[in-house]
């Protein structure tokens, strides 16, 4: 039989997708056994169907996952049993940090032989103490604080069945292979992008510690607040940490600021001024970068360097060593944000 406090087996855990930093393998649990860090303010969690599974889904609650100063939602991903190198996710709460939802743990609910062997412990069907553990971090969001918390679940013979979860009755569904299903939950919209469905933490997501304390992205995430508001973007989400922007001969240097969990997007930077072409034709707004990728990792800052155009974007800073611009950011799946900026020749 198996006990939480004892379980000391290897966790390989990363931040992983294309472009985002690896973390180094850790102990499953952190020194001294299951350890909970509730953080700032303190978070929760409930198991709540009362048997531990209801036909092979553990249904669970967290509350009060908010970054410390309580502005922004706190990501999460889950482990059964404290095992896997991805984790399952993430996870977005809604505005007051609360998610409800549930774990599938049928192999069949996930998009691959391979991936369910990352996220379901072999034996978690056998008789024995299982748990569930959230883990959140600073991959999170900037303000994000530490978070572990892990309760015992009971296994029955439902254990194994019962297909794909369902969409969460408060929350949004962020990672892309969750083993959840496709139907939006009622009253939450779409949720937009990858938040929408179930597609592979492993493929663009990123991984928890298993007991100490950080969990993984995917891509961009929407969640929408109650009272019907515009979504809000909280994946992949950058600003600039300045509006004048250097450029050599092939690239544009960007310098962000993360404000939102780890990710991904896109940027675009067009002319504010229209140019002609060399052959002639009307003068029109020329696109100088076209939807470059960024990015994001646990890191607070970041520099993207993005390739100009060919022709278009080198020939116009070749003859014009300072130049206005609108860059444009948007993060995967999320909403677009444009800001003017001025872009001077290096050197």
């Amino acid at each position: 039989m198996k006990a939480r406090a004892a379980r000391t087996g290897t966790a390989a855990l990363g931040i992983l997708g294309a472009g985002l930093l690896a973390a180094p393998a850790v102990l499953a649990l952190p020194p001294g056994g299951a350890v909970d860090k509730p953080g700032t303010p303190p978070g929760t969690l409930e198991i709540t169907n009362a048997t531990g599974l209801r036909e092979g889904k553990v249904q669970f609650c967290v509350r009060s996952f908010v970054t410390k100063d309580g502005g922004a939602p706190q990501q999460f991903m889950v482990k059964l049993d404290d095992f896997g190198s991805n984790g399952i996710g993430p996870f977005q709460p809604d505005a007051s940090g609360t998610f409800c939802g549930e774990i599938a743990t049928d192999r069949a609910a996930y998009a691959s032989s391979a991936s369910a062997d990352d996220k379901l412990p072999a034996d978690l069907c056998a008789p024995g103490n299982h748990w569930l553990r959230v883990l959140s971090g600073p991959w999170a969001h900037p303000d994000a604080t530490e978070r572990s918390l892990a309760k015992d679940v009971v296994v029955d013979a439902t254990c194994g069945t019962g297909g794909k979860a369902a969409q969460p009755s408060v929350g949004t569904v962020v990672g892309r292979d969750t083993g959840v299903g496709s139907a939006p939950a009622p009253g939450t919209g779409t949720g937009g992008g990858a938040g929408s469905g179930g597609a592979g933490a492993s493929s663009g997501g990123t991984a928890g510690q298993g007991g100490g304390g950080t969990g993984g992205p995917a891509g961009g995430t929407t969640t929408t607040p109650s009272g019907g508001d515009a979504p809000v973007v909280l994946s992949g989400l950058a600003t600039l940490r300045s509006r004048t922007l250097r450029f050599d001969r092939r690239r544009l240097t960007v310098p962000l600021r993360r404000t939102g969990a780890v990710g991904t997007g896109k940027i675009t930077v067009r002319t504010v001024s229209r140019f002609r072409s060399r052959g002639g034709g009307p003068a029109r707004i020329r696109t100088l970068v076209a939807a470059r990728r960024y990015s994001l990792t646990a890191a607070s800052t970041t520099t993207a360097r993005v390739a100009l155009t060919t022709y278009t974007g080198r020939r116009l800073l070749r003859d014009h060593r300072r130049l206005k611009a609108n860059l444009t950011i948007t993060p995967t799946g999320g909403t677009p944000r444009t800001v003017r900026v001025v872009l001077r020749a290096a050197g």
